[in-house]
């Protein structure tokens, strides 16, 4: 179901690649609007165009038709078009490297532009600190999709709702229900009640820290490994973090140990001990082939479970774990996943009420068109992988709704603009909506974004800081 209201916006965005002379006959668009309402805003502006005696000419790319027409190429081979509408920000990187970038900041500075503009248009005009496009119109997203399961085991009726404050008054009852369908879906390893039986074995000791292998019980035939690093000259009880590596992943990757070369986790777990932090860095086990995992998702599957249901079983041990240890103070625990790491960390910390902050790196995206896009390689639909293929999951839940229901904890989102797991709109997709949901709940502070230059990497930046505010400063 749906009901039509203010969702979302984006920022459509058009920039000159040419210059219009003031007698031009002629005016080249280039544009990817195709469906009823974009046209008849299309129209408005060419009207506009026409009373000032110019003729406007179509370029026009449906953006849904698959074909791709390169701006960058028209540009160089000498055919521009007089205008284009994108807000892809790779075409003005690729012109910037070419010197036909056109800085506008310190315009829009002077003619008060800047100051004007809605958060989100001044973040979609920038690129890689420059404001280099024109903002053009706003592209409302009008639908709100529900869940009448939930909605009427929350005793909610959405077809009720008159006003965006109306559907959030609900969200409470809401996400009551919600996290209850959500046990459901990822289905639960039960807890036997067996002792943790933790076996260490110290390995390193630095100025900093001292690194431990360790073992814990889980429940019958199935035990989590990982690594624990522990700060010298701890005062009182520690923060903590648990910190999860990917696919094909180590726990050593994370800590350093062994290690003589760099990854992409950049031993964000060492360097988290070396910050004071507690650090616990499990194995879960996403190796390559990728037979293998689906093998466990199928067995999953088969037990009416997901198969991260059963790395939630090794976390919440892990969690019960670090909560016992003399030096840690159990309401100050974190969660910190990389990639398949990241993957985790959006599926497991609604059902880990623990973990009082969260940080989802290389993997927060548009669910929908992450498993569903058959055009775009990233997809997960053009991989083999049958690990995030789950019955009726898209009109259940997608990253928005699961970190929804961890709020009010904190949460941090980390992405590299360049990170080739998702695509820069997908992200900026799902972030507008999640940020939508943190606003009209006042949560400004305890869900951020972490945006950084970069590729599909722990870069620990804007996370780190998140970390060190809400775990560290908590007392």
């Amino acid at each position: 179901m749906r009901m039509k209201t203010l969702a979302t916006m984006a920022a459509a965005l058009l920039l000159s690649a040419a210059p219009i002379a003031a007698s031009a006959e002629e005016l080249i668009v280039y544009h990817g609007w195709s469906s009823k309402a974009e046209v008849a805003a299309l129209n408005i502006l060419q009207g506009a165009l026409n009373e000032k005696g110019h003729t406007w000419k179509d370029l026009a790319i449906p953006h849904n038709s698959g074909v791709n027409v390169s701006i960058v190429n028209m540009v160089t081979g000498g055919d521009p078009p007089n205008a284009f509408v994108t807000s892809d920000p790779h075409i003005f990187r690729d012109l910037a490297g070419l010197g036909l970038e056109r800085d506008l900041t310190d315009y829009y500075k002077e003619i008060g532009a800047a100051d004007n503009f809605f958060p989100i248009v001044r973040e979609l005009s920038t690129v890689d600190g420059k404001m280099v496009k024109v903002p053009l119109f706003l592209h409302i997203d009008g639908m709100v999709y529900w869940n009448m399961e939930v909605a009427k085991a929350a005793g909610v009726d959405p077809t009720a709702w008159k006003s965006v404050d109306e559907m959030i008054a609900d969200f409470p009852k809401i996400k009551a229900a919600m996290l209850a369908e959500y046990r459901r879906l990822v289905g639960e390893v039960p807890d036997d009640g067996r002792p943790l039986r933790p076996r260490t074995e110290l390995v390193l000791s630095t100025e900093k820290y001292r690194a431990y292998r360790v073992l814990l019980d889980v429940t019958e035939g199935v035990e989590v490994y990982g690594n624990l690093l522990v700060p010298e000259r701890l005062q009182g009880r520690a923060a903590a973090v648990v910190c999860q590596h990917g696919l094909s992943g180590t726990p050593e990757m994370i800590t350093g140990l062994g290690q003589t070369k760099d990854t992409p986790y950049h031993e964000f777990g060492r360097r988290l001990a070396e910050r004071g932090y507690v650090v616990f860095a499990p194995m879960i086990l996403h190796r390559h082939p990728v037979e293998w995992t689906n093998d466990q998702a199928r067995m999953a599957d088969a037990a009416g479970m997901m198969r991260v249901a059963l790395a939630a079983a090794k976390t919440r041990r892990v969690v019960d774990f670090l909560a016992g240890l003399p030096f840690v103070d159990p309401r100050r625990i974190g969660y910190y996943g990389l990639s398949y790491g990241g993957y985790s960390a959006i599926w497991i910390s609604p059902l880990e009420e623990r973990l009082a902050a969260v940080v989802v790196s290389g993997h927060f995206n548009d669910w929908r068109s992450k498993i569903t896009a058959d055009s775009t390689p990233t997809s997960y639909l053009l991989h083999p992988d049958e690990d995030f293929y789950n019955w009726d999951v898209l009109n259940r839940f997608s990253h928005v709704e699961i970190l929804s229901t961890v709020a009010p904890r904190a949460v941090c989102i980390e992405y590299g603009t360049r990170d080739g797991i998702t695509t820069p709109e997908w992200t900026a997709y799902a972030w507008r909506q999640l940020a939508a949901i943190r606003d009209h709940l006042g949560l400004e502070d305890r869900i951020v974004l972490a945006q950084f230059e970069g590729v599909h990497e722990a870069r620990c930046e804007g996370s780190f800081a998140f970390l060190d505010r809400v775990l560290r400063e908590r007392r």
